[in-house]
Order: structure tokens, then sequence, then C-alpha cells
């Protein structure tokens, strides 16, 4: 439990100060309709489709995952997802960053993520309340 209190405390600060960033980090934010929690879990059912989810709390809106070494580089990303509501809508942050420093196969990550995440929310909207 406290390894999962750290790690949400080290991604909130890396949000914060711009650390990911600094380091050669890649931040891409997309904005989407509907209600915070249909976003959120349709955002975790991508990545546990596509990766391994290593975090997650409902309460803050946040969760990690890692992709699998051959993905990216030779040692994958570290990503970390959070989100919050504003006046227009559900603002989806993802942050990733590689074990070794930079971000390669951000882009591609990224891409993946916010269509993946863009599917599953249509999907959400298409099925019978």
């Amino acid at each position: 439990m406290r390894w999962k209190l750290f790690l949400l405390v080290v991604i909130i600060v890396m949000t914060c100060s711009g650390t990911l960033n600094a380091g050669g980090g890649k931040t891409t934010t997309a904005t989407f309709q509907g209600k915070v929690d249909d976003v959120f879990n349709a955002a975790v059912k991508v990545a546990q489709t596509n990766w391994v989810i290593s975090f997650m709390d409902r309460q803050s809106m946040t969760f990690s995952f890692a992709t699998p070494p051959p993905f990216a580089s030779s040692n994958g990303l570290l990503c970390g997802v959070s989100m919050e509501k504003g006046s227009d809508g559900v603002h989806v942050t993802l942050h990733m960053q590689g074990r070794d420093g930079g971000a390669p196969g951000a882009d591609k990550v990224s891409s993946q993520f916010f269509k993946g995440l863009q599917d599953e929310i249509s999907k959400q909207a298409k099925q019978p309340h």
C-alpha cells in the first residue's frame, strides 16, 4: 500500500513541477465529453487492453501503466494518466517517460491511447442504459 501512495505522490509531483517535460518525457492532454467516471472507466479499459496497469486510484482519478520494452525502446515507457472535470469536458492528461530518459515511442503510445479512449467512449454512448 505504501508503494502505491509513493507512486501517486511521484506522479503528482512530476505533473506539478513539469519534471517529465524537463527530463525529456512527453505530456499530452485531450478533452472528452461525458461523466468523469465514464471517461475514467473507458481510459482504464483501454490501458488494460493494451498494457499493464501498475497503479490505479479512482478517488484521485489517476493510474499508471508501462509499455513492454520492445514497444518503444529497449526499456519501454512509464506512463501516468490523470483527469479532471473542466467546464468544457473531462481533461485527460497522459504523461510518458522512458525508463532510461527521453520518451521514444511516446507519439505512438499517445495516439493509440487517445484513439482507443475515443472509441471506447463512443461505444459506451451507443449502449442502452
